[in-house]
């Protein structure tokens, strides 16, 4: 099983109907149909001013009560309300790492020690205080590969905090590039993830269903896109044997999608597709990823 079909796995298990996605931009909703096979319904509203401010290192949520009014506004406008929700934060609440190790402990505790003391030099946080989710990619002959994410405990509640604050109760709380990731279609080649969210950027890469490279970076303007997609297509091509990508897939505001996509394609040769779910443009991608699961993707 690869890295993305535990994605999807995850994803897929019967639970909450209804995501919300709480990002420095805005605040939304989703909830499900009832086989779970698209959006029946979304809503959207812009955050309060200086509410939310992702970090890794510090305090996310300034405004518990005007964010919390946000969440509960949004899923108001939802024709049904679900008792639990899926969370989805910004990519810069979490770090994210990916390990290699030419053999791995076969218990799972002592994985895990070792997962926790590979990750504690690439964090700047003490883990004592951190909570730890890892999993592993499909083996290969160099040996075994684990991915890693690491957010503060306190980051985690705060933004727990908001949901029981709106009345509901807070299920899975992940980064929203990992949502993005169920909607990368599987197969073989290598794929590019773009994802230019409010204040930040992020990149990944999927080899053959499998994470082999992620990166994040704070930025808001043109020239911190270009810079992450540069340095990130250097890496693929110098340390990852890169022979080209398949298929670059974009998550951005539906608004600046175009001009992204032009620029993508200005640097790397291969189809730039814009990402987004059954639902429309104008549906969270990352949000509709965490809450439907794979082979969402609009036609």
């Amino acid at each position: 099983m690869t890295l993305l079909d535990t994605v999807r796995a995850w994803v897929s298990t019967p639970g909450p109907t209804v995501a919300v996605d709480i990002a420095a931009d805005g605040v939304s909703a989703l909830a499900a149909t009832a086989a779970a096979a698209g959006v029946a319904a979304h809503a959207h509203a812009p955050r309060p001013a200086g509410a939310v401010t992702p970090a890794a290192t510090s305090a996310n949520v300034r405004d518990r009560a005007a964010a919390a009014a946000a969440v509960r506004d949004v899923l108001g406008r939802l024709p049904r309300r679900d008792p639990r929700v899926s969370l989805v934060v910004p990519d810069s609440a979490a770090k994210v790492s990916i390990l290699h190790f030419e053999s791995a402990p076969a218990r799972r505790g002592d994985l895990e020690k070792l997962i926790r003391w590979k990750v504690r030099d690439a964090v700047p946080f003490g883990l004592d205080d951190a909570q730890v989710a890892w999993d592993a990619t499909a083996p290969h002959a160099a040996g075994r590969d684990f991915v890693a994410v690491v957010m503060r405990r306190d980051i985690v509640e705060e933004y727990e905090a908001v949901a029981l604050a709106a009345g509901v109760q807070p299920g899975v709380v992940a980064p929203a590039s990992f949502g993005l990731l169920s909607l990368v279609p599987g197969g073989s080649g290598d794929r590019l993830l773009v994802h230019a969210a409010a204040g930040y950027n992020a990149a990944a890469i999927v080899r053959d269903g499998n994470l082999v490279l992620y990166r994040s970076q704070t930025g808001a303007q043109d020239a911190d896109l270009t810079d992450l997609v540069h340095r990130t297509a250097m890496y693929y091509e110098d340390r990852l044997g890169g022979a080209g990508f398949t298929q670059v897939l974009l998550a951005a505001d539906h608004r600046a999608a175009r001009a992204v996509i032009d620029r993508l394609a200005a640097r790397i040769d291969a189809p730039v597709t814009s990402l987004h779910a059954v639902g429309g443009p104008d549906v969270p991608a990352a949000a509709a990823g965490a809450l439907l699961g794979p082979s969402r993707l609009a036609a």
